[in-house]
C-alpha cells in the first residue's frame, strides 16, 4: 500500500517539478527551433501584426510599425517563446491603433499575437498590463502610453 501511495505522489509531482526546471539548454533549443531568422524575423511580425489588426481591429489596416520593448525572447517552460512589442496599426488616413502585444514565435515561420492591449485600454486600466507582461516593462509601456 506505501508503495502505491508513493508511486501515486511521484507521478503526480513529478510532471510538474520536470516542467519547473527546464535547462537553459532546452530553453535555447526551443527558441532556436520557433524564432524566425535574423534576416526574415521583421517582416514575418509585422506581416503577422497586420493580419491580426486586419481580422480584429480595423480592416482599413493598411502597415504596421513594430518595435520590440526588450531584445530577444522570453521562454518560460516548454511554450513558444514570447516577444513584447510596442504596435502602430496604419490606415489610409493615419494611425487606426496603438498599443502593447504579446507575440508568440511558432515553427521559425510566424508570430502568433495572444495579447494586444491598446493605448486607450492601458490608459483606462494600467493593470491590465500585469497579468501579460514582465513587470520590467510596465513602466516602459506606460511611459509610452502617457507619451501619445
Amino acid at each position: 500500500m506505501k508503495t502505491l501511495v508513493l508511486l501515486t505522489v511521484l507521478l503526480l509531482v513529478a510532471p510538474s517539478a520536470l516542467a519547473q526546471s527546464v535547462s537553459p539548454t532546452l530553453q535555447q533549443d526551443h527558441i532556436e527551433e520557433n524564432v524566425p531568422a535574423q534576416d526574415v524575423f521583421s517582416s514575418y511580425l509585422e506581416r503577422d501584426l497586420l493580419a491580426y489588426f486586419k481580422a480584429n481591429v480595423s480592416a482599413d489596416a493598411i502597415s504596421v510599425k513594430a518595435t520590440l520593448l526588450r531584445q530577444g525572447a522570453t521562454q518560460s517552460g516548454v511554450a513558444y517563446p514570447k516577444f513584447y512589442v510596442w504596435v502602430q496599426a496604419l490606415g489610409p488616413k493615419g494611425l487606426i491603433a496603438e498599443g502593447a502585444a504579446r507575440v508568440a514565435a511558432i515553427d521559425r515561420q510566424e508570430f502568433d499575437v495572444t495579447h494586444f492591449i491598446s493605448s486607450a485600454d492601458i490608459l483606462a486600466s494600467p493593470d491590465a498590463l500585469t497579468s501579460v507582461f514582465p513587470a520590467e516593462l510596465v513602466s516602459p509601456i506606460m511611459a509610452r502610453t502617457a507619451g501619445r
